[in-house]
């Protein structure tokens, strides 16, 4: 890829390359890197197979489109095949310049919404015997009536062809109790016939990497909220206070607030050795 990974998004990509992961990483730190990668390298050990990522919105079809297109095209020295990546959204499809209409099947990377990819299979526009791997952006969605869970549960679990998947997601399963989060997470993995993937080896790196919340915007992190749950007051009234000052700098919450916090990563850093 054009971007070099950092040791601890390096550590997350080893691991896709062994198993099916569900990837855990704050937002921020570098998520879709680790999957463009392995999409480079399933590329590489399948040059006549595509790789398809998938999106839970119209608007990052676009968006990861171009990100992809950025990353698998480094400028390198010497003759070097330019991949090709087909952003598909309802009707419409973003093609390679010079790609007639209709011929995303003749792309290497399909960045699509799971109910569109869904139906180009079930049209025949494209075939799931043609893929090498298949990426899911946002894969806590994986519940029981997102189109995620259709396709990985029609496809992925009924057909003979096993592509390689990888799950990437900031928060696999924030619940307010860490047995809750633990039960919600094992039903995830299962969905995917996956394991869990977070940083265990580079922790000193991910750490110094770590983006946290602006405190100048008042945006109360997981940490914040586990130390001021160290002064004994009850969970359901920090959270109020803590929405309270999201409402007051109208700034959403940059991700679920729960009681788990700091706890709750360690678990997912324990349950990924």
């Amino acid at each position: 890829t054009k971007q070099e990974m950092r040791p601890y998004q390096r550590e997350l990509y080893t691991l896709c390359l062994q198993s099916n992961r569900v990837l855990y990483l704050p937002t921020g730190m570098g998520k879709t890197l680790v999957g463009a990668s392995v999409l480079s390298h399933m590329l590489e050990l399948n040059p006549t197979r595509q790789v398809v990522f998938i999106v839970d919105r119209v608007l990052l079809v676009i968006q990861q489109s171009i990100y992809l297109r950025e990353q698998l095209n480094p400028e390198r020295d010497g003759e070097q095949r330019r991949i090709l990546v087909a952003g598909l959204c309802g009707g419409k499809q973003k093609l390679e310049p010079g790609m007639p209409s209709g011929s995303a099947r003749d792309h290497d990377v399909i960045v699509v919404t799971a109910g569109c990819y869904l139906n180009h299979l079930k049209q025949g526009l494209l075939q799931w015997d043609d893929i090498s791997c298949l990426v899911l952006d946002e894969a806590h969605h994986c519940g029981k009536a997102h189109p995620f869970n259709e396709l990985i549960k029609d496809y992925y679990k009924k057909q003979p062809h096993k592509p390689r998947l990888v799950g990437l997601t900031a928060s696999p399963a924030g619940e307010l109790t860490l047995p809750k989060t633990h039960t919600k997470l094992s039903a995830l993995l299962e969905r995917m016939d996956a394991k869990l993937g977070a940083v265990v080896e580079n922790r000193l790196n991910y750490e110094k990497n770590r983006i946290r919340a602006d405190l100048s915007c008042k945006v109360i992190d997981d940490d914040e909220l586990d130390a001021l749950a160290l002064t004994g007051r009850p969970v359901n009234t920090l959270h109020s206070e803590a929405n309270t000052l999201h409402s007051e700098a109208n700034t959403p919450p940059s991700r679920p607030i729960t009681a788990c916090g700091k706890n709750r990563e360690d678990l997912l850093t324990v349950l990924a050795q």
